[in-house]
């Protein structure tokens, strides 16, 4: 069977579903772009796992079918932007924590989506070699070793639990936006979901993203302050733990510095925009504080009388200087204890 793959995304969605009929013995994703020697060694990888032609023709034209229905364009897909690191990190705590699909469409209230074994897509899952907990029901499941799955009901209700992560061996543990994107991207492609089902799912995850970009623009923080950066971290977890809220889930997602950290811990926590407002104010004022008290390390209250014209005098100066009454002072000492040479 010949085959006529436009593009990488598509490319990889035959790839990745031979990968797992051929008991994942090739890499599990394409090494370069698309060229006619990568889908050589697919097909090859394919015929030499089945040693069966019609049956490898049987298999391909289910994954071209399932491709068909389910991979959307790049187009219905650039809403997700690669340079937007905070874009990126809040949704990948959503796929992480959701792994199939079927939990991806709860968590953004899709919960009437209806499935059946005439419908598209068409099947569940490719495996080749042996059944799995969530092969029930995967029409496309080829027997061996006389082994006889059983039939599949009329109709499918729901789409089944497929761990995406586990099933094409995802990186858990990315630490790159680039890396995290990518994932991403295939978490969508690979999904066996109807395209106007995945598009509706994005429709969701686009407005629950603008509510949630629009909470604050974090102008305030320096991103290359680590020390203010981790001290805002570790107030978010404070506040969290001192009114009782659940953050189990939301500290081991690896990002690359603090301020993405805070951020992203920010933008997952679940409450009201009034509340994430007074936070926001709460932790300025807090971290106003802080500065100023780490300002007056190794500096002593010092308490004594002065005539009223010297206090006018020295707000004067401190206003024409713009700098605080202390200073003013210090400086006058310091210059002083200059110009007459004592040795301190």
């Amino acid at each position: 069977m010949e085959l006529k793959i436009k593009n990488k995304r598509e490319l990889n969605f035959y790839w990745s579903y031979i990968y797992l009929i051929t008991n994942k013995t090739i890499p599990p994703s394409i090494c370069g772009n698309i060229n006619q020697m990568e889908i050589c060694l697919m097909k090859a990888s394919l015929s030499t796992t089945l040693n069966n032609v019609a049956l490898e023709e049987q298999i391909l034209i289910k994954i071209k079918k399932d491709c068909n229905n389910c991979l959307l364009s790049d187009t219905e897909m650039s809403w997700l932007n690669k340079k937007d690191e905070r874009q990126i990190n809040w949704l990948w705590f959503f796929i992480l924590s959701n792994k199939s699909i079927n939990n991806l469409f709860i968590s953004f209230g899709l919960t009437n989506i209806k499935y059946n074994t005439d419908n598209t897509p068409s099947s569940n899952h490719y495996y080749h070699n042996q059944p799995m907990p969530y092969l029930a029901y995967n029409p496309c499941f080829i027997p061996l070793n006389n082994f006889t799955p059983t039939p599949p009901p009329t109709k499918l209700e729901t789409l089944p639990y497929i761990d995406l992560f586990f099933t094409f061996d995802f990186n858990q543990n990315s630490y790159s936006n680039k890396e995290k994107h990518e994932i991403i991207i295939k978490y969508f492609d690979l999904a066996l979901a109807k395209k106007e089902d995945k598009i509706n799912l994005i429709n969701a995850i686009r407005h629950q993203w603008n509510i949630i970009s629009s909470n604050d623009s974090f102008s305030w923080l320096t991103q290359n302050n680590e020390q203010q950066n981790k001290w805002c971290i570790d107030y978010i977890i404070d506040y969290w733990n001192k009114n009782n809220i659940n953050h189990n889930n939301t500290i081991n997602i690896e990002v690359e510095n603090n301020y993405s950290k805070f951020v992203l811990l920010f933008d997952i926590w679940s409450a009201y925009p009034d509340t994430k407002t007074l936070f926001i104010q709460s932790i300025k004022k807090a971290y106003a504080q802080k500065k100023f008290r780490d300002k007056q390390v190794g500096k002593k209250q010092c308490s004594f009388n002065l005539s009223q014209k010297s206090i006018n005098q020295l707000a004067l100066l401190s206003e024409l200087q713009g700098v605080p009454k202390n200073h003013i002072l210090e400086s006058l000492i310091n210059n002083k204890i200059l110009e007459l040479g004592v040795k301190q």
